[in-house]
């Protein structure tokens, strides 16, 4: 079993409407001032690292049980936000703000990275990190020049 987390890829989440990226971009287009929270931090991960990375798994033919595979490196949702708007050259009126001044509806944990240990023991190198991943996806969805 694999466990990621903070996922997003070209071919979006039709059940959620998008991805966190593409929200965020559509936001901003709409001028609003946007406010992301800051005290969740998670390993946002590339749908197209991640399944590079199970293939490899999968090859090594690894001992059964969870394997966590997400892009190195951590940040929160609020650093994941700004990097996207600085990559794509958006002037944005961007905010941190608290998961309790939010409201989700749905509760988070503060701290949700993964560690890839198991991944790493078996010499399965580790993903790029997220700041390198999410360039890439920026340049794969047309957001960047080529």
């Amino acid at each position: 079993m694999v466990r990621s987390s903070g996922l997003y890829g070209v071919a979006g989440s039709a059940g959620k409407g998008g991805n966190f990226v593409e929200t965020m971009l559509r936001l901003a287009g709409e001028g609003k001032p946007l406010r992301v929270v800051e005290d969740q931090v998670s390993t946002p991960s590339y749908t197209l690292d991640l399944a590079e990375a199970i293939a490899r798994l999968v090859a090594a033919d690894p001992p059964g049980g969870v394997y966590h595979l997400t892009n190195a490196g951590e940040c929160s949702w609020f650093e994941f936000a700004r990097r996207t708007f600085t990559l794509c050259g958006r002037a944005v009126q961007l905010s941190p703000t608290t998961s309790a001044e939010y409201k989700a509806p749905a509760a988070r944990p503060p701290h949700s990275v993964l560690r890839n240990a198991r991944a790493a023991a078996l010499g399965l190198s580790p993903l790029r990190p997220w700041p390198q991943a999410l360039e890439a996806y920026l340049r794969a969805k047309g957001h960047l020049g080529r």
